[in-house]
């Protein structure tokens, strides 16, 4: 058992500093941009990686409750959108990406279950000529 904790403590502040680290990148990416070329604080951008951590908690913590109270154990895309509803455009976009998944997936799904109806047809017919 406190390997497992050990492993999850490993885990999380993998990810931990692997937000710190994409930060650091987006905030070095910003001062090197010629437009705005302003220099960030270390200290800032420490102040960001945490503040967006805290965020991802809440956030990921949110979605299981409303997984939790429509009683399912999987997060799904209507929780993402009930946590974002009061976002308007990242709704539309999330949204958007959502039926853009549904329709290539229904399209996926319909191939699928074309081939299948055309490579049972043959084995039908040949047990009607026998």
């Amino acid at each position: 058992m406190a390997t497992d904790d050990f492993e999850d403590l490993q885990y999380k502040q993998r990810l931990k500093a692997s937000i710190h680290h994409t930060v650091v990148r987006i905030c070095s990416d910003l001062e090197e941009d010629e437009y705005s070329g302003i220099p960030i604080n270390n200290a800032v951008k420490a102040a960001i990686a945490e503040t967006t951590w805290k965020y991802i908690q809440d956030v990921s913590s949110d979605l299981e409750m409303f997984a939790k109270h429509a009683k399912r154990s999987t997060v799904n895309a209507d929780d993402v959108k009930l946590l974002l509803r009061k976002c308007p455009k990242l709704l539309e976009h999330i949204s958007d990406i959502h039926q853009n998944l549904s329709g290539s997936r229904a399209k996926q799904k319909k191939k699928t279950t074309t081939k299948k109806k055309s490579s049972a047809a043959p084995a039908a017919d040949s047990d009607e000529e026998n």
